[in-house]
């Protein structure tokens, strides 16, 4: 590659990018964190919705959490049946008179780590929606992304509520990091295995490491 296709540095980089290397990697600051779902089944059924977004959520969370993050704010996008465009349109289109798809993401003037939280913001989201048309994509993204080191107490132990969902969520996740994967879950993601699979962007392995 190096020598007789690209016949420069770039042959190198790509030598090594097939071997897992990472040779022109360049860290710059997280803005999101996300997990995306194609539904298997096209549904617009709530009670399946909620239950695909809690792991959604868990994902999501688990992935914040592992980075030693908060979010401020989240946001939730939905592809619905027919739509075949890679990006969301909010609202309604003109085309036939139907939607193809949904989006809403907002601030929520709290910090957003434990699975719990993230799944209540994104749960309020999902009912505003009004989903009439089965989803075909569904993605939850937390944003407004702050290190949560070094905790700053203020005088009045109003940081309490945020440290005791920390510790407890912390815990949880060492023990799925011990045992296994979603070995301790919410009750409403029971019977959920091989639903909403890892997916690793190509020169993105910081999320698997």
């Amino acid at each position: 590659l190096y020598k007789r296709v690209f016949k420069s540095i770039v042959g190198r980089h790509w030598y090594m990018r097939l071997r897992g290397h990472e040779p022109d990697r360049r860290e710059f600051g997280r803005k999101t964190i996300g997990h995306q779902h194609a539904m298997s089944k096209q549904t617009a059924d709530p009670a399946v919705l909620e239950r695909v977004l809690m792991k959604l959520c868990e994902k999501a969370a688990r992935r914040l959490r592992k980075n030693n993050l908060y979010a401020g704010g989240i946001s939730l996008w939905m592809s619905f049946a027919g739509n075949r465009q890679l990006w969301s349109i909010t609202g309604a289109d003109a085309y036939a008179g139907q939607r193809t798809g949904w989006h809403h993401g907002e601030k929520v003037g709290s910090r957003l780590y434990a699975t719990h939280d993230i799944y209540a913001h994104a749960k309020r989201l999902l009912q505003s929606a009004s989903v009439t048309e089965p989803v075909r994509l569904m993605s939850v993204t937390v944003f407004d992304l702050h290190d949560w080191d070094p905790e700053q107490l203020d005088l009045f132990g109003a940081e309490r509520g945020y440290l005791a969902a920390r510790r407890i969520s912390d815990a949880l996740d060492a023990v799925n990091n011990r045992y296994g994967e979603f070995v301790v879950t919410p009750a409403s993601m029971m019977d959920m295995n091989g639903v909403v699979l890892d997916r690793i962007a190509f020169g993105s392995i910081r999320d698997m490491q």
